[in-house]
Formats: C-alpha cells, sequence, structure tokens
C-alpha cells in the first residue's frame, strides 16, 4: 500500500454501519478486510475509519477498527500495510482516545516496526498462498506427479461410475444456504471419523453464511443426485480465501475433496483469479498443490508508559487459561493415541 509522507493527510471519521468502503476491497483485496467481515464479525463495537490521502486527495491506505473497552481493534486482517502508516495510525489513535491502553493487530504478513510504542506478539499463524499462472494447462505443469495422476484417475472414475457427476458453481447471494450447511455437515461426518472435533460452531457458522453471502464463491460435487462435496471460499478482487473443505466419506475412494479443490482452482483462475489462500493450517495437500507458507503475525501495540511484562504476563496467563477450559476428555484420549503411535512406530 502507501506510505505516510509530509504531503499525505488522514481523515479519522465514525463509520456508518451502511456506509460501503471500496477502497478497502481495491486496495488489500482480503476478504478479512472489507466492511462485510467488520460488520459481521465485530458487531457489536463502535467504529471508526483512518484513511490516508496523498497529495492529490487519493485514498492510499484505509484502516477499519473498532473500540472494545480500554483496547482498539484493528479490523484489516490479512493484508500489508506500510510501518508509516501504521505509526501514524497509532499515534492518531492514542492522541484522540484517552481511555485506549492498547492496540491489537491481527493475522498481519508483516509485524510493526515502531521507536515510539512498545509491542509483542500475541499469536503466529500462517496463509498458504498459491500464485496462480496465467492458465490452467501451466498450472498443472507445477504439480508434482503423484498430485496430477491421482486428480485425473479420480475424475476419470467419478465419470465411469457416476453419469451425474457434475460440479456446480454458486456466488454470493446467489449461494443457497442449505449448500453451506451441507458444507458444515460434511465437515463435521468427516472429522467425526478421524476421531477429531469439528472447530465450528453456531455463531461462526452462522457469520460464514453472512460472509459467503456478500462475497462468497462455492463450489458443490453432486454424485448419485446427492451433494458429496462442498468447497466454501470467499473472493475480493483477485484473492481467494479458502475457508471450509468438505465431503462424504462414503466417497473417499474418489477423492473428492482434492478433486473439488482443483476444480475450484482450475474456476477461479479462469475467471482471472491471481491469489489462493488456502489460509492456516499445515497439511501436505496446501503443497501439493502449490501453496507457499507465508507467516502472519498477531501483536499488540501499548500506550507510553503502559507496563511491556505486565501485559505480557497477562497476555500468558490468559492463554494458559483458555487452553485449560479447552482441555477435554476426548481431547486427552486423542493425544494420547499419537503419542503411543509415534512410540509404537520408534
Amino acid at each position: 500500500m502507501g506510505n505516510y509522507s509530509k504531503t499525505s493527510k488522514y481523515v479519522l471519521e465514525p463509520y456508518q454501519e451502511n456506509k460501503s468502503l471500496p477502497e478497502l476491497e481495491r486496495l488489500y483485496e482480503s476478504s478479512y478486510a472489507v466492511t462485510a467481515f467488520g460488520n459481521i464479525s465485530y458487531g457489536e463495537q463502535k467504529k471508526y475509519t483512518f484513511s490516508v490521502l496523498n497529495e492529490k486527495e487519493q485514498v492510499t491506505d484505509v484502516i477499519l477498527f473498532g473500540t472494545n473497552k480500554n483496547k482498539v481493534e484493528v479490523i484489516n486482517q490479512l493484508c500489508s500495510i506500510d510501518d508509516s502508516v501504521l505509526n501514524m495510525f497509532s499515534k492518531t489513535v492514542f492522541e484522540n482516545f484517552n481511555n485506549i491502553r492498547k492496540i491489537s493487530f491481527q493475522k498481519q504478513y508483516a509485524k510493526i516496526n515502531s521507536e515510539e510504542y512498545h509491542s509483542y506478539a500475541t499469536e503466529m499463524n500462517d496463509d498458504y498462498i498459491i500464485d496462480l499462472p496465467e492458465n490452467i494447462a501451466t498450472y498443472r505443469s507445477l504439480l508434482g506427479k503423484n498430485i496430477k495422476r491421482n486428480i485425473n484417475s479420480s475424475i476419470n472414475r467419478l465419470k465411469r461410475d457416476f453419469a451425474d457427476f457434475e460440479i456446480t458453481f454458486y456466488e454470493k447471494e446467489n449461494v443457497p444456504v442449505s449448500i453451506i450447511e451441507k458444507a458444515f455437515e460434511l465437515n463435521q461426518l468427516r472429522m467425526k471419523k478421524k476421531g477429531k472435533a469439528s472447530l465450528q460452531n453456531a455463531e461462526m457458522n452462522r457469520r460464514m453464511i453472512e460472509r459467503v453471502k456478500a462475497h462468497g464463491l462455492v463450489s458443490s460435487i453432486c454424485v448419485e443426485g446427492r451433494v458429496a462435496s462442498v468447497i466454501v471460499n470467499t473472493i475480493v478482487g483477485g484473492h481467494l480465501y479458502f475457508h471450509i473443505i468438505s465431503h462424504d466419506p462414503k466417497y473417499d475412494y474418489y477423492r473428492l475433496g482434492q478433486v473439488n479443490l482443483y476444480l475450484t482452482i482450475k474456476h477461479f483462475l479462469e475467471q482471472g483469479g491471481k491469489k489462493f489462500h488456502l489460509l492456516w493450517g499445515e497439511y501436505d495437500y496446501k503443497y501439493q498443490f502449490k501453496g507457499e507458507k507465508h507467516l502472519l503475525y498477531s501483536y499488540d501495540l501499548l500506550r507510553k508508559g503502559e507496563s511491556l511484562n505486565w501485559e505480557k504476563t497477562k497476555h500468558k496467563t490468559r492463554k494458559t487459561v483458555n487452553f485449560l477450559k479447552g482441555i477435554t476428555p476426548q481431547k486427552v484420549i486423542s493425544y494420547s493415541k499419537r503419542r503411543l503411535s509415534k512410540r509404537i512406530k520408534a
């Protein structure tokens, strides 16, 4: 994005829920940095915008943020904002909001470098990004022999065994809610078969449905007259964000998840897509499909005079408490099985 210079000026103003901010989509192309994401995920907070304008009065950066008690939460995520802009933003927030003690940045592609304020990391994550070439032939040439063979054989088997094999793509408000709900159902079914608990819950599902209606692309594979695989994505500009992959375990033999992912990549590429974000979680298939690992940083920036050591201690204590709260008998059993399996293999 741009940077904050002597010729730049900024505008800090309240954000109105019904106001569209096309600059967010144009500048960042992130479905985690758009008004729909802010309204859905930070709906209870009072929100503001910090806009940077160059000498030609053109908007070069926009930061959407909300206030949560004595903390500011930056809504822009999965994007890159220049250090000079972030520093001017932080200075402006602390000068205009006397009760704010810290500013929270989530999932940024770069750490903030501030000479004025203490900062500390609260989390580290990753995003696996496929840089898409100009056409599907070039993309296929980048794939390894095994994954290409598996995709080809699976598609051929599906066409041979199921005359009604079909993939359908739905976009935004045209996505049937029933298809999104099917993705939740199949994802839970698949996790259960693996002995894992699905991370989805009712509130997360509600938010995802709303985000899909604003920016969604959903792919659905049908065989034998039933929905057998669904992938839920959001798109902003030339960037696709991959949220949920699901398939009916009944069709494991056909590698429906891989087939659906490949056909979704193909569809998006043919639409002119530039980057396919596989998001967090390190899995072999992300590397097989040529996703490259990009680190994401979350951190808090403190007002001058706040104790860095005290904040770090509170954060560490909070993480420990949350971890202990999350321990369930199922997780203990699953962990014990993995440890035992490793010992047997050793």
